[in-house]
């Protein structure tokens, strides 16, 4: 017959480890793949910004063209550096193109935001 003698305690587990240690595998792969859906989503956002951002700018040149006005010199201060902007009078209507390019982080390509905006000429002859 055998004794078995056991003072009924448990050796403690470490803390990342499960019977088989597959705690610390999961742990290891889980974290970088949580980390990059992450940085994708706010890499969406900031270009979900930008193109926001360069369609108003050629929404607010549009008004102010179409109002026989010059765009003020601080206006595009606060625009992305990168960004361009082309404005075209096509008979009545003023056109604003502004565009921006960025890049990919990981993959280092690049893509081409545009912003297209349109007004009616609020300038009148008077004959």
């Amino acid at each position: 017959m055998h004794s078995h003698l056991s003072s009924g305690h448990k050796k403690p587990k470490n803390f990342f480890q499960n019977e088989n240690g597959y705690a610390v595998a999961e742990f290891a792969i889980t974290i970088p793949v949580l980390l990059s859906v992450v940085s994708i989503c706010f890499w969406i956002l900031g270009i979900s910004i930008n193109k926001f951002r360069i369609e108003n700018y050629a929404s607010q040149a549009a008004r102010i063209v179409a109002r026989g006005e010059t765009l003020p010199e601080d206006y595009l201060v606060a625009a992305p550096k990168e960004m361009t902007m082309t404005i075209e009078e096509l008979d009545s209507r003023i056109k604003v193109e502004t565009r921006l390019i960025t890049k990919i982080p990981i993959l280092g390509k690049n893509i081409e935001l545009v912003g297209n905006a349109e007004s009616l000429s609020e300038i009148y002859v008077i004959e």
